[in-house]
């Protein structure tokens, strides 16, 4: 069974009678897809053979063109989400900072210190955020086990936090 990538051997085809009265794009398409096998980008369906540049399967018209590869963005957009959320917690400490002053850490409790120290890391979220953003296609020129690498430890810290958090407040 041959592959839907691989190049026909064959000789292409003259147009078809009902291609002659197609566009340019539409005779270069029909073309193409009696030379390499195709196929639907909705349905699957196998190409082969096409005589109108509609699907015959799904009906949906066709069209040949050029495209980006696009990046794999599932690791990034997660990432982004959980520094985003830690990030916010950031904004609303440095708020309640500048509004009634920083927390006397000499005086905290034990218990104290986990929601402190999330709030730090909220804080130091903000830079790495705003790098995520700026620097994403950076990210996405790295190996994706890298990329899930960075996403499972933002996860990993946000989670981590929200337990310890949860489990100091009572």
């Amino acid at each position: 069974m041959r592959r839907m990538d691989e190049v026909s051997t064959k000789e292409p085809a003259a147009p078809l009678p009902d291609a002659l009265s197609a566009s340019p794009e539409d005779q270069f398409l029909l073309t193409y897809i009696q030379q390499f096998e195709a196929a639907c980008p909705v349905c699957g369906y196998n190409l082969r053979a096409l005589t109108l540049p509609r699907c015959p399967e799904c009906g949906r018209e066709l069209r040949l063109t050029v495209g980006a590869v696009e990046p794999f963005v599932i690791p990034w957009v997660l990432t982004t989400i959980f520094l985003a959320m830690a990030a916010g917690i950031g904004v609303l400490f440095l708020i309640a900072c500048a509004m009634f002053g920083p927390p006397p850490i000499y005086t905290m409790r034990h218990t104290d210190l986990i929601p402190f120290a999330a709030a730090l890391y909220g804080v130091a979220a903000i830079p790495l955020l705003a790098m995520m953003i700026l620097r994403r296609r950076k990210f996405w020129k790295l190996d994706a086990t890298v990329q899930w690498v960075v996403a499972a430890v933002a996860f990993g810290i946000d989670a981590t936090f929200v337990l310890l958090v949860f489990t100091t407040i009572h």
